[in-house]
């Protein structure tokens, strides 16, 4: 791999809430069917091949239709220098490399603040971001894009 260095990573924004608290917490056995999506962009910071990648997490937790136990966004990013990276592949190196080193750091919060929020701390599964890329490539290529820069994702996961 071509040398890339991460200048800083940082939580931009980070939302979560428990909307029925103390009851959902006292009275809830039930396991919650949890909502997730994710998010990729990459935008560039300056002319120095300076870029920040942003993970976009959400994930909604619900007991039943109409009883939510916690409703979680985070953006997680990480400033890269790319400037030794060579154009043909710096798309890959934005959108796969770069968000596999930041996703680990942003999965540890995620299970840390479900923990501390006095729930069962939310697993959140690896991302193949190479999969991801891939098969936003084909569906760009489908509707005649170019970009994929922005990538999203939606998933249920049971936890």
């Amino acid at each position: 791999m071509q040398e890339t260095k991460v200048i800083t990573q940082y939580i931009k924004t980070l939302s979560f809430e428990v909307p029925n608290a103390p009851q959902i917490l006292i009275e809830n056995k039930e396991k919650p069917n949890v909502n997730l999506s994710i998010n990729l962009d990459a935008r560039k910071i300056n002319q120095d091949n300076i870029y920040e990648i942003s993970l976009k997490f959400g994930a909604i937790a619900k007991i039943n239709e109409d009883s939510t136990l916690f409703d979680l966004e985070i953006i997680y990013c990480g400033v890269f220098d790319l400037s030794s990276v060579k154009q043909d592949v710096l798309e890959q190196v934005m959108l796969i490399y770069c968000p596999t080193l930041l996703f680990p750091y942003l999965r540890k919060i995620i299970s840390d603040v479900t923990s501390e929020a006095g729930m069962n701390p939310l697993q959140i599964n690896p991302i193949d971001f190479a999969k991801l890329y891939n098969g936003r490539k084909k569906s760009a290529a489908n509707n005649n894009s170019d970009s994929v820069s922005n990538m999203d994702d939606k998933s249920e996961n049971d936890n």
